[in-house]
């Protein structure tokens, strides 16, 4: 059986179509047998399923997905566990083979991705990797800009603001963040 994690910083990526690898864990009985990285194409709708179809997995462990996603990868015969934990896939797959995985469907804060408006900090300029401590939180800067025809692109009023000033960030720290906490670049 092989199964996939999605993963950005070698940790569960909490959504799966911005993930910077997936990792592949073949598991016989209950030993993992083989590990391997994979970088996956573009996201865009189907072409993830389709991908880890080609690549052998018969499941894959997510943080969040949405129904249709999760009919997708049913349709190329692999089977979805959603609600895990922020943890390395090894430690995922082994508490899934082990029957003690808590997963759930109960989405929590940051599990779709979450948006924060700023002002006074040149998030554009900013390296890949950059860590910024945002009230409580603290985030790593895993993308700038997304193309324009990517599924979630979304506008408003006939403009899209993601193309050219959208920054991703994966969350290192979870934590309340409200209206008015500064925002710090962390060296």
């Amino acid at each position: 059986m092989r199964i996939a994690v999605p993963t950005v910083d070698r940790k569960l990526c909490t959504h799966f179509g911005h993930s910077e690898q997936f990792v592949l864990i073949d598991v016989e009985g209950e030993e993992i047998r083989n590990t391997q990285a994979a970088t996956p194409p573009p996201h865009a709708p189907g072409v993830l399923p389709k991908w880890l179809h080609e690549q052998g997995a018969d499941i894959i462990i997510a943080s969040g997905m949405g129904r249709r996603a999760q009919m997708l990868f049913n349709e190329n015969d692999i089977a979805v566990v959603v609600g895990a934990p922020i943890l390395e896939p090894e430690e995922l797959v082994k508490q899934y083979i082990n029957g003690t995985l808590k997963v759930g469907d109960e989405a929590g804060p940051g599990d779709f991705a979450e948006n924060i408006t700023t002002s006074g900090i040149d998030l554009i300029s900013l390296p890949i990797g950059a860590r910024l401590k945002l009230g409580e939180a603290i985030v790593k800067v895993t993308r700038i800009g997304k193309e324009k025809h990517l599924v979630h692109t979304y506008n408003y009023r006939g403009v899209s603001i993601l193309p050219h000033r959208g920054v991703f960030a994966s969350v290192e720290k979870s934590g309340h963040v409200r209206a008015g906490d500064r925002i710090t670049l962390i060296p």
